[in-house]
Parts: C-alpha cells; sequence; structure tokens
C-alpha cells in the first residue's frame, strides 16, 4: 500500500553515502490531492457527492486520496490541511438545468455568485479552524445542478445521468494535476 508524501517509508533508510535522496523529494513532491464527496443522500440530489466518491472508488487511483464527509465539513479540516489542492463534489444550485455540471474554483463561485450555499458556509469554517502554519489548499468545485431536494435516496434521473460526465471531468483533472509538482513554500 503506497504512502501518503508525508509518511516515511518504512524501507527509508535515508542517505547512503553521504548523499541524502530524499532531498529532491523534499524540495518537490507530488501534490497531495483530495476528492472530497459532499452532501446529504437523504435529500435526494444533496447526496450526488456521496454517489460520485461511490462510482469514483470502483477503480484505483493512485496518489489521490477520497473519502465523503456527507454534511460535517468540520470533520474535515485535518484532510484540508494535508492537502494542496482538493476537489469537493456536491450539488450546486446555479439556476442550469437539472444535472448540468459545473467546474470552479471555491474562491470564482464566492466571486460569481456573492451567495454561499450551506456546505460552502460550513467548507468556510473548516478552512478556519486550518492551523494558521499550514497554507490553505487550492479548492475546486465539481458541481451538479440538483433536480430535487426532497427527502430520498435516490438521485432524480438528471442528476444521475450526469455522474459519469462528473466521473470524466474528475478523471481529467487529477490526471492533469498527478503530472505536476508542489514548490517547496
Amino acid at each position: 500500500m503506497a504512502q501518503p508524501d508525508c509518511m516515511p517509508s518504512r524501507y527509508d533508510l535515508g542517505s547512503s553515502r553521504g548523499v541524502n535522496h530524499n532531498l529532491a523529494s523534499r524540495q518537490r513532491r507530488r501534490l497531495r490531492l483530495l476528492v472530497l464527496g459532499v452532501g446529504s443522500i437523504l435529500m435526494s440530489d444533496d447526496g450526488v457527492g456521496f454517489h460520485v466518491i461511490t462510482e469514483f472508488r470502483k477503480r484505483p487511483h493512485a496518489g489521490v486520496l477520497v473519502t465523503e464527509v456527507g454534511t460535517a465539513l468540520l470533520d474535515a479540516v485535518s484532510l484540508l490541511s494535508w492537502a494542496d489542492r482538493v476537489i469537493v463534489i456536491d450539488a450546486l444550485h446555479a439556476e442550469g438545468a437539472p444535472g448540468t455540471i459545473y467546474w470552479a474554483s471555491l474562491s470564482e463561485i464566492h466571486h460569481r455568485t456573492g451567495n454561499l450555499s450551506l456546505h460552502e458556509l460550513d467548507l468556510n469554517a473548516a478552512l478556519e479552524f486550518m492551523p494558521r502554519d499550514r497554507p490553505q489548499p487550492e479548492i475546486f468545485v465539481l458541481g451538479v445542478q440538483p433536480g430535487s431536494l426532497d427527502m430520498g435516496l435516490e438521485l432524480s434521473s438528471p442528476v444521475t445521468a450526469a455522474i459519469p460526465e462528473a466521473l470524466l471531468i474528475l478523471e481529467h483533472k487529477l490526471a492533469q494535476w498527478r503530472k505536476e509538482r508542489r514548490q517547496p513554500r
């Protein structure tokens, strides 16, 4: 099982013959990527984050931490502190047709709409609880326009139909990011 970049491997013997082989990896390491599914599975399309994560986990994804936190975003503070880049998958009401997929940075969503959903408020609160010595990660939202927020465990047909496209976008972004290296801070 691969270990996160921040943890030494039990086979890591450090320097050999006076050369520190880990110096370059400390200077430029792989980005720490987090995919975070949010929303309530009890409110039909609000649970789209959970459903996308469930499908995404069916295939291996090396170098990416994938989790679902429902509506308990404050529980994700340690994960957000660990990550360099985050993709949040959630229902996003942007007045499009149900099932419409949106991709934007969290700051771009705040700038364009000025309004925050309940989950975005929780995400901002979680960011406020991050350690001050750790830079905030870059956060992007992969949003799906909900068709129904009624009580229920099933997604509406348009949102269910949007899941394959959401998975393709997610795979594409992560493939791009896996090629990048993080500059030392």
